[in-house]
């Protein structure tokens, strides 16, 4: 029955599958038919006006990229004055910078000349913009004190100094500083490595107050303009536009600077950078030069080979614009058969879309057939099938990673859940890998930080975790601190844990707390501390950070021992000058007494007594300025065994019997580059120490001289570098020293010696001997048991040129004229008296003006002259300067108890031909003036 009634029924299915596949198929074909007749008749009008517009669009490109790069030239053009402007000021700013520094630096430490020497020396060698800017500095007085292209010009007045358009340089740029402080001006000047000296510069000049200088620098205008132009055709042959656009540049007289995108000299004719085909290039050239001078440029048409094709030629349309002012055109240009082949490429992809919606067509049919016959059943068995997918996702989420295949997946709705759902998964596992990453790069922080840290427990107190870092501070490993407490590894100190304690309550953390505390070998280092609360995993922590400055505090504390040396050895200078001039005539007295006084009378051994003690009143100076570093010593080849007995001897007669002084030294022991009276400094004061250290209660003092070589030495105590050297060792049974101020005795003033026994300058004077003969001392002391001084000094291998014995030396005599000067009255006349005793004819100055006007009224009269360094209106060198510049090549002598200013050294420089220093003993002053004026015959006979 219901097969019967069915039997009279339509499959609608069907029915739709059929007419729909009927009407979709003539649709469809109606469709392509007249879509493709449109098309080709559409594609011939879209073809002639793509050739038009593409004419017109490029043009219009490469118009305005030349614009563009025309603009671009002019522009950078109008700001090389400005850059060179702030070039120039930047770079005296600099300048001025680093004046103000050394200047600040050393206003308190060193003279005025010495600072200003300082500036000088630091802005002389600087160069910049290729070698031709330097800086120059002159006086407001107009002399120039810098001028590191001339040299020779420093030191003179340049007020009058004009360049070649007339202009004052020098004095227009002072009345610049005086008027505003700093400011531009523009002047011709030389210029390094080129010549001639009609440069066009722009200066920038700035006042340094302190000196009334005014420092500046200049460069030149037209290596700025060079420097522009070679970095526009750089960036310039770096444009690209298009598919083979590019700028070219030529000069209007044809040299090619920038041509097919690459760089050229710019000393090449355009033919010549393309020789196979000249004078067609002749010939374009002739149209890019016209279309230049055409105001606003113009368009040229011609044939040109294409970068991607150099094998052929294709026609082309440019662009030129002329820039009169550099002698340059600029272009670019377009090759016009590029429209053909985009043409061909449309015409093809015509066809090829034709043919293509046929088949789409012929498929469309074709699949629309199938859908409709398998929709229903597919519909159903998918849907099913990408539930289940699902449900099988969510059941195995909460345990692993594995995310929704969507290429199972066949519905957008069902697709857009799965893209959630994986998403939702895909944040959860990069989560779980970030906590792990953060992990990871906290402990690499921690274990490899260059700063020791701690994590410590707030509630227990207990270290949870320290780094390598300070485990190597501390030398303890980490097993032997995570899990107990600073208190008891005995980190800090009581007062340092409360202080510590008290900041991290009252603010929460710790900022530069200075601390102390203690490493497992017993050392005590200096940190400063740094922590602060902080919560990990639901524990409350304290990150600690031990900052190590140990080395820092041994630093501060060697530079404030060095600036108490300083402060000192600037008296010991003071005092020196005026006790050498107080010492003169007690010696100089009593050594021609005792060439009056018969030898054998009381008198004689009264006067013998007097001139001993002055001698020792003049060793003691030479000791202070031992001590300050501020004294000459002429080091000479010295057998130190020798010095060694006779200090032993002399200490022997003032150290009680009850005290043993053994000495092993030995004999052949080489020589060393030393000052015989600083050897002998040294070995007194050693011994008088060991002397002070035994006194109370008896005991030894060892004094031993022994050469040892490197591989001999003790190499924890060796401290220079040296193939052999000698080692002078002084040990007493003493007291010995306490270790906590073993690192402050050779500091000036402190001594542990009771009141009347020392003055704290024994060591300090022996650290600087030693240091100033380049060798080195060190002490070794046990309290209870004594102490071990080390005093190490280089040997030389080569005793030639030891001085010969001086101890028959008789005075030398003469008989030539002297001017003898000196403010001191005193001192003046026991020089004439000792120079007349040799025979010299002394005419005798107390002022060194009164000097000078009677050597310029007769400045043949004198052999030679001997002159005092500090005297009132006119110093010794000074003096000395205005003697050589009126008589070149007269000898001059200068005496002087003590100068800052001078030394023999810098007195050779200006001229000067001895160099005394006060108190001079009858003996020394006959020795070098009778030298002096022979060496002047010898060279007057040559």
């Amino acid at each position: 029955m219901v097969s019967k009634f069915m039997k009279n029924k339509i499959n609608f299915i069907k029915l739709v599958r059929v007419w729909g596949t009927i009407f979709l198929v003539v649709l469809g074909g109606s469709f392509i038919a007249m879509d493709a007749i449109e098309t080709y008749r559409d594609f011939d009008l879209r073809a002639e006006k793509i050739r038009a517009d593409f004419s017109r669009r490029q043009k219009q490109i490469i118009k305005q990229e030349v614009m563009r790069v025309v603009e671009r030239i002019r522009y950078e053009q109008s700001q090389s004055e400005t850059v060179t402007r702030e070039k120039i000021k930047a770079r005296v700013d600099e300048a001025y910078a680093i004046a103000r520094h050394i200047y600040q630096q050393n206003r308190h430490l060193k003279s005025r000349t010495d600072i200003q020497r300082m500036i000088l020396d630091a802005l002389r060698p600087i160069r910049f913009e290729n070698g031709s800017g330097y800086y120059f500095a002159t006086r407001l007085d107009g002399v120039e004190m810098l001028f590191a292209d001339r040299p020779e010009m420093e030191g003179l007045n340049l007020l009058n100094l004009k360049d070649p358009q007339g202009q004052l340089v020098i004095k227009d740029m002072i009345e610049i500083a005086k008027r505003s402080g700093e400011g531009f001006y523009e002047y011709h000047w030389t210029k390094p490595g080129s010549a001639g000296n009609d440069h066009k510069k722009i200066a920038f000049i700035k006042r340094f107050e302190p000196y009334d200088w005014i420092i500046g620098t200049g460069l030149y205008v037209n290596d700025v303009q060079k420097q522009i132009e070679t970095d526009l055709l750089s960036g310039i042959s770096r444009i690209r536009f298009g598919k083979e656009g590019y700028i070219f540049i030529n000069r209007l007289n044809g040299d090619a600077l920038v041509s097919n995108g690459k760089i050229v000299s710019g000393k090449k004719k355009l033919w010549d950078v393309f020789n196979a085909t000249p004078n067609k290039m002749k010939a374009i050239f002739e149209k890019e030069h016209r279309a230049a001078m055409t105001p606003g440029g113009d368009y040229i048409y011609y044939s040109h080979i294409k970068l991607s094709k150099p094998d052929r030629e294709a026609p082309k349309v440019s662009f030129i614009f002329g820039i009169p002012e550099l002698r340059w055109l600029v272009g670019a240009g377009v090759y016009l058969d590029d429209v053909e082949a985009e043409i061909a490429l449309l015409q093809a992809e015509l066809n090829s879309q034709v043919k293509t919606k046929i088949g789409y067509f012929v498929l469309i049919v074709m699949f629309i057939i199938a859908i409709f016959s398998l929709l229903f059943k597919w519909l159903s068995n998918k849907l099913q099938n990408d539930l289940n997918y699902f449900i099988s996702f969510f059941q195995k989420a909460a345990h692993t990673d594995e995310t929704i295949d969507r290429n199972h997946l066949k519905f957008i709705q069902l697709d857009q859940m799965a893209e959630y759902a994986n998403k939702m998964l895909t944040d959860r596992m990069q989560a779980e890998e970030a906590i792990k990453e953060s992990e990871n790069k906290f402990h690499l922080l921690f274990d490899f930080s260059p700063q020791a840290i701690a994590l410590t427990e707030v509630e227990t107190g207990q270290l949870v975790d320290v780094n390598n870092k300070l485990c190597k501070l501390t030398h303890y490993s980490k097993e032997e601190l995570i899990g107990r407490t600073t208190n008891e590894m005995e980190f800090y100190s009581v007062p340092d844990r409360e202080r510590f304690i008290h900041a991290l309550q009252s603010s929460g953390q710790v900022n530069g707390l200075e601390m102390k505390f203690k490493a497992k070998n017993g050392a005590h280092l200096d940190a400063l501390m740094f922590a602060r609360f902080l919560e990990i995993s639901g524990k409350a922590l304290i990150l600690t950070i031990f900052n190590d400055i140990s080395d820092k505090k041994k630093l501060e504390d060697d530079l404030r021992r060095a600036q108490r040396l300083e402060s000192i050895g600037t008296l010991a200078g003071g005092i020196a000058h005026d006790f050498n001039n107080l010492l003169f005539p007690i010696i100089a007295m009593a050594e021609m007494l005792l060439e009056d006084i018969p030898k054998n009378s009381v008198e004689h051994e009264y006067i013998k007594e007097i001139y001993k003690a002055g001698n020792r009143a003049s060793d003691l100076v030479k000791q202070i300025l031992a001590f300050s570093r501020r004294s000459e010593h002429k080091l000479i080849p010295v057998q130190i065994q020798k010095i060694l007995r006779e200090a032993l001897k002399l200490s022997r007669s003032t150290i009680p019997t009850s005290i043993e002084i053994v000495n092993d030294i030995q004999d052949d022991c080489a020589m060393v580059l030393a000052d015989p009276t600083q050897i002998h400094q040294i070995a007194m004061n050693l011994i008088t120490n060991a002397y002070h250290a035994v006194d109370k209660h008896g005991g030894q003092i060892m004094v031993r001289l022994a050469e040892v070589a490197n591989d001999d030495a003790d190499r924890s105590a060796q401290p220079i570098e040296s193939i052999r050297y000698a080692v002078l060792s002084v040990v007493d049974t003493g007291c010995g020293i306490d270790p906590s101020i073993l690192d402050k005795i050779f500091e000036p003033y402190f001594t542990t010696k009771e009141k009347g026994k020392g003055t704290g300058l024994g060591l300090s004077v022996v650290y600087g001997i030693v240091k100033e003969h380049g060798g080195d001392i060190k002490i070794h002391s046990d309290v209870g048991k004594g102490t071990t001084v080390k005093v190490f000094l280089p040997l030389i291998m080569d005793s030639s040129d030891s001085l010969p014995d001086k101890e028959a030396e008789t005075a030398q005599t003469g008989t030539e004229k002297i001017l003898l000067v000196d403010d001191d009255e005193t001192i003046a006349a026991l020089e004439k008296q000792i120079l007349e005793r040799l025979g010299y004819d002394v005419n005798v100055r107390t002022s060194s003006v009164e000097a000078l006007e009677a050597f310029r009224a007769n400045p043949n009269l004198y052999d030679l002259v001997i002159t005092d360094m500090t005297m009132p209106n006119m110093t010794g060198d000074q003096l000395t300067r205005q003697l050589i510049s009126i008589r070149p090549g007269i000898p001059v002598i200068i005496c002087t108890g003590f100068s800052e200013k001078i030394n023999a050294e810098s007195a050779r420089t200006i001229g000067v031909k001895g160099f005394l220093m006060k108190p001079v003993v009858k003996m020394e002053m006959a020795r070098m003036v009778r030298q002096i004026l022979d060496e002047k015959k010898t060279r007057t006979k040559k």
